[in-house]
């Protein structure tokens, strides 16, 4: 019997499953295709990201959420949300965000404690401001003078 016929006989054989079990692995299917959409696009930016411009960014906060996840939604874990500020010349103030995840939750807390009042490196696409990706190991070595702020 070849691949073929498998395949074959396993699409007659679901058609015979009651309609509730069909749903419960489309389901299955469309939330598993969804991740390894969402992990494709983020290792395509990434790749892409690596010939783009480096600038400095301000940290606007770093937190961490409750635990998510867990029972059927697969182990549970804490997300950590940087979200970071930057300007380049000629444009106006740009935000950005990363998400990272984390199993220890003490992890994450020391994480989200270390990058507040900091500065992080930030690639930025030359072809659109808005578009950037946090770099999360420092690249510029020598921190950059701070820019005055202004009141009001």
């Amino acid at each position: 019997m070849n691949a073929f016929e498998l395949l074959h006989r396993f699409l007659e054989d679901s058609l015979r499953l009651p309609w509730m079990f069909k749903l419960f692995v489309l389901y299955g299917v469309g939330a598993a295709g969804w991740q390894w959409w969402k992990r494709r696009q983020q290792a395509e930016l990434i790749s892409e990201s690596a010939a783009w411009p480096i600038y400095r960014a301000r940290v606007v906060s770093a937190q961490v959420s409750d635990r998510k996840g867990g029972g059927r939604n697969g182990p549970s874990y804490w997300e950590g949300l940087l979200t970071y500020s930057y300007t380049l010349p000629g444009h106006d103030l740009e935000i950005g965000e990363s998400r990272k995840r984390f199993e220890d939750e003490e992890e994450a807390d020391e994480w989200a404690r270390g990058l507040r009042d900091t500065q992080v490196d930030v690639r930025v696409d030359p072809a659109d401001s808005k578009r950037s990706v946090w770099q999360e190991t420092p690249v510029l070595t020598a921190p950059l003078p701070r820019v005055p702020e202004l009141d009001g």
